[in-house]
């Protein structure tokens, strides 16, 4: 490893020095504008919330990582998608749609398919909780930075944060009049643009208005039409009111974005054929040969995502002498539907399709369509009160109320040759023909619909008192009372089960349940020095209960699922060295985790879907730590690194089991956790060349190197399920004014030509026949070059 991690450092340094275009560093602190050159004396100091309070990140007994949106819009990192390059404590998986959508921080997270579950890390926006993961995929059009909170964040974010939480903090309206805008071109046909309008409208109302459009043909041929998906159209516009009135300061902002996509495609990798995949499916998909590294797919319906997001929100702080009164209101909707085409392929009805043994389901010989819509609306309510800063004793006291409702509407349809005269033919399958009276073709479907709610009201605080000089107690509390409930029906058109591969039959349900739930933190922090500190904590982690609510729930998926709870420890340091030129803070973690809501993937009537478990009791813990050294005023290194021990320590196994079932259930102890590679890593160099008194125009480079180690996609460890190690290496090179008025920047994206994936669903085991991948294939999966233009005034 030690090996491994000298020889990246050295090709990231080499790469910022080529004359080859650069991608920026993905920094731990903000690297300065290309036309700024940082002062000997400049301490690199940031402002964070997250504790509630504006702070010094050097200052707060929390593991952070803050990544500027300069830094992020130098790489063309645009949304989560791709965020975990530059934070490696964080894995994103795409599915097919961004309801499938969702984040895991140190190996922890849910990844659901169920409307009546919540994700365990909190993405907020600008005070904001988002209900879904999902709903957090939207552009980075108008960021100031993100900050990635590490282990649980009950006490103060509350809802949805038992792993961790993104603070995601967008700009505000400018005391001044300022401008900017930005358009950039990448290959295979990626268009970007984006701009921000910011001042004063009076003397004591500022405003802010930015857009942003985006345009991607996508990185997968579709050989059907001869099409390329996975690509995108996406637009939305933000707008911020910010009022300052004596003691009372009014911040107003509203955005809408949409999204219409072909993605995602299922991109079929390796394989272990059997007899239907080795006669007639593998000959249906030609010329595409399913198999990892794979860019190609073979279907006759594209897939679609349309996603529509809308809200608004109004934070009003009041100053009460010198404590803070804060209320925040938000009300946002999420709309998305979604098609998909479930057999993965062009051609069906050419065979029977019915169920053996060697062919589970059948699936690959029919046409299967689905058609999913979402409509989710959310309002919540947070008031809080915040003590004077810099006082021996402070504190954060509040409320929270959280109320969501969501519709949904899902329809799977099958049209396939049911039965049929012909004999059986060379590929050991019985044939069908259009012919008249020859074959039985049939058309399918199952609708369903289902509205789930969440209703949820907290209470909480949290203080530090300096019980002597530069020794720091911290504690804090937070009581909630979660409920959960749905109602369920679907109907089928054809009665027998035998004739609707990957429906399930007629079912109805309802379903609600409630919990109580402890959070908190206790821990001290020293200020050793001005430059050092040291903490240590311990974190009650607590995420609600959860109804398994989705398309082909049975009724073996209506019981509850149990709040999951965690108990976590942390040791860290905050410290600046060598005349605060290097910035380097660490932790070691240990999180046990009980009633683990997590997926697993189940077969069930010839198809593979999700569904979600208490999985028993897991733990993560780990060492991990981020730099940044302004080695000279024009030359900075940042980087980042995480060893994570993510594993099954006691598996939840039913009762019934046989004994060979329950000696397959056992074995998942000791395995690793989905979302959890042991190893991962970024260094980035940024290179600020002196050639100002030479040329009349500023240079700068940059790298950025990402890497991790073996990546396990089910929590059934299913030896298919997994990607291989990675790194990537990305650069830039940005030309500018020396006012600060123009940049061009051209950037180059995955240099080596990596392929990777973003997330696998397996189908069977991954050893016996009818195994195989399907591949979700991010956009970074390749080399690509782009240039963009920015200009200020």
């Amino acid at each position: 490893m030690i090996k491994f991690y000298s020889g990246a450092s050295r090709l990231a340094f080499a790469t910022a020095l080529s004359a080859a275009p650069t991608l920026a560093l993905a920094q731990v602190a903000p690297a300065p504008a290309a036309t700024e050159a940082p002062a000997a004396a400049d301490t690199g100091d940031i402002v964070v919330t997250a504790q509630r309070r504006s702070e010094n990140l050097q200052t707060v007994p929390v593991a952070i990582t803050v990544v500027s949106g300069d830094s992020l819009r130098a790489q063309n990192i645009n949304s989560t998608e791709t965020l975990d390059k530059v934070v490696p404590s964080l894995t994103f998986k795409r599915g097919t749609a961004n309801v499938n959508s969702t984040i895991a921080i140190r190996g922890l997270g849910t990844q659901s398919f169920a409307s009546g579950a919540e994700p365990s890390v909190s993405t907020i926006i600008d005070g904001v909780v988002y209900g879904r993961s999902g709903m957090a995929t939207q552009e980075f059009a108008d960021l100031d930075r993100i900050e990635v909170l590490r282990g649980p964040q009950g006490t103060l974010f509350g809802k949805n944060a038992s792993a961790g939480a993104l603070n995601i903090v967008t700009r505000s309206p400018t005391k001044t009049f300022k401008a900017e805008a930005s358009a950039a071109y990448y290959d295979r046909a990626e268009y970007r643009a984006s701009g921000t309008v910011s001042g004063p409208i009076s003397d004591t109302v500022g405003a802010l208005i930015s857009g942003y459009y985006g345009n991607y043909d996508g990185n997968a041929k579709n050989v059907f039409n001869n099409t390329w998906v996975n690509g995108y159209e996406k637009f939305g516009i933000k707008g911020k009111l910010k009022g300052e009135f004596g003691a009372l300061s009014v911040n107003i902002a509203a955005d809408y974005s949409h999204e219409k996509d072909d993605c995602c495609g299922d991109i079929l990798g390796t394989f272990i054929p059997g007899a239907q995949f080795s006669n007639i499916f593998l000959p249906q998909q030609r010329p595409v040969v399913p198999r990892y590294g794979n860019r190609s797919l073979n279907n006759n319906f594209t897939p679609g995502t349309t996603d529509t997001n809308t809200g608004v929100s109004a934070t009003l702080d009041y100053k009460l002498g010198e404590y803070t009164l804060t209320s925040i209101t938000a009300y946002r909707n999420w709309k998305n539907r979604q098609l998909r085409d479930g057999d993965f392929g062009s051609q069906s009805g050419q065979y029977v399709a019915v169920t053996t043994p060697d062919t589970p389901g059948a699936t690959q010989n029919i046409d299967q369509r689905d058609d999913g819509r979402l409509n989710f609306k959310q309002y919540s309510q947070e008031i809080r009160l915040a003590s004077p800063s810099g006082r021996r004793f402070e504190y954060v006291a509040g409320g929270f109320f959280w109320w969501t409702d969501e519709q949904d509407t899902f329809t799977r349809s099958d049209s396939f040759c049911a039965s049929s005269v012909l004999a059986i033919d060379a590929t050991g399958f019985r044939p069908c023909s259009t012919a008249p009276t020859v074959s039985n073709f049939v058309t399918s479907s199952g609708p369903a619909a289902w509205n789930t709610k969440f209703r949820s009201q907290a209470g909480f605080a949290q203080a530090t008192w300096e019980v002597v000089d530069k020794l720091k107690l911290i504690g804090g509390i937070r009581y909630t009372h979660d409920t959960v409930s749905y109602s369920f029906a679907r109907s089928v058109s054809v009665a027998d089960a035998s004739l609707r591969p990957g429906i399930q039959g007629a079912f109805t349900s309802a379903q609600r349940t409630s919990a109580d739930g402890v959070s908190g933190k206790a821990g001290l922090q020293y200020q050793a020095t001005p430059d050092l500190m040291a903490y240590g904590t311990y974190s009650r982690g607590y995420k609600g209960p959860a109804l398994n609510v989705f398309y082909s729930m049975t009724a073996n998926n209506t019981a509850p699922i149990s709040p999951e709870t965690s108990n976590a420890f942390e040791l860290g340091i905050k410290s600046k060295f060598f005349d605060r030129r290097l910035t380097l803070n660490a932790a070691l973690y240990s999180q046990v985790l009980e009633n683990f809501q997590a997926n697993s993937f189940v077969t069930q009537g010839g198809q593979t879907f999700v569904t979600l478990t208490n999985a028993g009791r897991v733990r993560s813990r780990g060492f991990e730590a981020d730099f940044s050294l302004r080695a000279t005023d024009h030359f900075t290194l940042t980087g980042g690194y995480t060893y994570n021990e993510g594993t099954i320590r006691a598996f939840s196994c039913a009762p019934t089991l046989s004994a060979a079932n329950l000696a397959t259930c056992l074995a998942h102890n000791g395995k690793p956790l989905p979302f959890a590679p042991k190893h991962k890593f970024n260094l980035g160099a940024d290179w600020r060349l002196p050639v100002e008194d030479a040329l009349p125009f500023t240079v700068r480079l940059g790298s950025q190197l990402s890497y991790s180690s073996r990546i396990n996609f089910d929590l059934d460890q299913t030896p298919l399920a997994q990607q291989a190690p990675y790194a990537l290496v990305d650069a830039n090179i940005t030309l500018g004014s020396k006012d600060g008025k123009y940049e061009l920047s051209l950037i180059g994206k995955n240099l080596t030509d990596k392929y990777y994936v973003s997330f696998i669903t397996p189908a069977g085991n991954g050893v016996t026949a009818t195994s195989y991948q399907r591949l979700q294939v991010p956009r970074d999966a390749q080399r690509y070059f782009g240039v963009r233009g920015t200009v200020r005034y």
